[in-house]
């Protein structure tokens, strides 16, 4: 199941990143408050990933790859970014993870292109959902480049982050559900270093940022969603995802 996460959750909350990344890298690069500038990051605190106090341990990787029929392998650490990772075959999987597992298996990734590092994640008695970590924006051009994600004008804006050295912290909370592969979102706060991004700009942005990570999650070769669902510290996953998964580490 590190598929049902890399290929599901990792996606999502990846691109959720991305497109945060993007929006406020265009207005706040040379200040570091905001976590760009990563002596003055540091010192205010923005540099610092939010605790969510969600610590998995070994037995959490284990049980949670120990479900899966997921078979994982290694590419060449020097092919391009386009082919970094391959999926083949397919499975179905029915299964439930806590947040501790969903932790754990994202800390686990080795991926080159994994812009994400020190991440946690929390689903609460509620049902919503809260991700924080560390943005490597080193890696997003590759990782684009790797799940061909078409960026138009905004390419040599993505590709100039790899010069920027500092790892800035976000923090997202929201709620989302899959039903039979339609994406219900709803993005409560979103913050990278010490900005937050105002209510009404989320809000404004709903249904492009919806339709775009649906659109990018459902682009993995066969991988569909019957349900995906949250509550009270589970995600149960209901779907076929890749039966194997190489990667360049």
């Amino acid at each position: 199941y590190t598929a049902a996460v890399a290929v599901s959750m990792k996606k999502i909350l990846r691109n959720i990143a991305i497109t945060a990344a993007i929006l406020v890298g265009i207005g706040i690069l040379g200040l570091g408050y905001y976590g760009f500038v990563p002596g003055l990051s540091k010192v205010l605190g923005s540099a610092n990933p939010r605790d969510l106090k969600v610590e998995p341990t070994v037995q959490d990787l284990e049980s949670a790859k120990a479900r899966t029929g997921i078979v994982f392998g290694e590419l060449p650490t020097d092919v391009p970014a386009e082919q970094s990772i391959r999926f083949t075959g397919r499975t179905e999987i029915v299964a439930e993870f806590t947040d501790e597992e969903l932790t754990a298996l994202l800390l686990d990734d080795r991926w080159k292109y994994n812009f994400v590092e020190k991440t946690q994640i929390r689903i609460n008695a509620d049902g919503s959902q809260e991700i924080s970590g560390l943005l490597r924006l080193d890696r997003i051009y590759g990782y684009a480049l790797a799940h061909r994600i078409p960026m138009g004008k905004i390419g040599p804006f993505v590709r100039r982050l790899e010069m920027l050295k500092a790892n800035p912290a976000f923090y997202l909370k929201f709620r989302s559900s899959w039903t039979d592969n339609v994406l219900s979102m709803d993005v409560e706060r979103a913050e990278i270093g010490r900005f937050e991004f105002p209510k009404k700009v989320l809000d404004d942005n709903r249904d492009w940022v919806r339709s775009s990570l649906e659109k990018h999650v459902l682009g993995v070769p066969e991988l569909s969603i019957r349900s995906l669902t949250f509550t009270d510290g589970w995600m149960r996953f209901d779907g076929t995802l890749p039966q194997s998964i190489d990667w360049s580490p």
